[in-house]
């Protein structure tokens, strides 16, 4: 009997974590899509950590730009160049220029609910869970090779643990779709002129 309670006890402690995982997802993604149904940008730059993420890009992009695999380097002259790495990512990601994604979405994909962008979820080790967005079948005009294309513009986004919280702390793009130039005008103002209206 005692082994029974020791296994039960067992068991009970490696779910547990498990669960409120599950369920931590579910209501972070809830509050993302409503962040940008909403309009909300200071509610999803809040599900950011800024200062990881910079950390983690440099980091990444450094190590996509020197894989020397064959399918590395067929990639390797897309994105920044190496040099320019740290300033690409120190400028783009900015609390500010989280409204840049808001005019994208406003000014191509209005039509399309949010909640279509995730395509797909799932759990990062060794505590954190991941959202991948990209194109929804709807958001592609052409059938075929277009949606093949689309497939390559995804975005994974890794949340970890802040505090109390979960916070986007790694995203995991490929090299072609980060920007390459800075400019001497903040981001937001280049990219996106127009005020949000959702």
């Amino acid at each position: 009997m005692r082994t029974l309670v020791i296994l039960a006890l067992a068991g009970l402690l490696i779910s547990l974590p498990a669960s409120v995982l599950f369920y931590s997802q579910k209501k972070v993604e809830a509050e993302v899509v409503a962040a940008v149904s909403q309009g909300d940008v200071n509610a999803l730059a809040a599900r950011v950590d800024f200062d990881k993420l910079r950390a983690f890009l440099k980091q990444d992009l450094h190590a996509k730009k020197a894989d020397k695999s064959p399918i590395g380097a067929a990639l390797a002259n897309s994105g920044p160049s190496a040099a320019n790495i740290d300033k690409v990512v120190d400028y783009y990601v900015q609390p500010d220029n989280i409204a840049i994604l808001y005019y994208l979405y406003e000014s191509t994909f209005e039509q399309i609910p949010v909640d279509r962008f995730i395509i797909k979820r799932g759990f990062s080790p060794l505590y954190g869970f991941s959202m991948t967005f990209g194109l929804p079948p709807e958001a592609v005009q052409q059938p075929g090779a277009a949606q093949a294309a689309a497939d390559r513009f995804q975005v994974r986004a890794v949340f970890r643990l802040s505090g109390l919280t979960w916070k986007v702390a790694e995203l995991h793009a490929p090299l072609f779709m980060v920007p390459r130039h800075v400019y001497n005008q903040p981001a937001v103002q280049i990219f996106a002129p127009k005020p949000i209206a959702l």
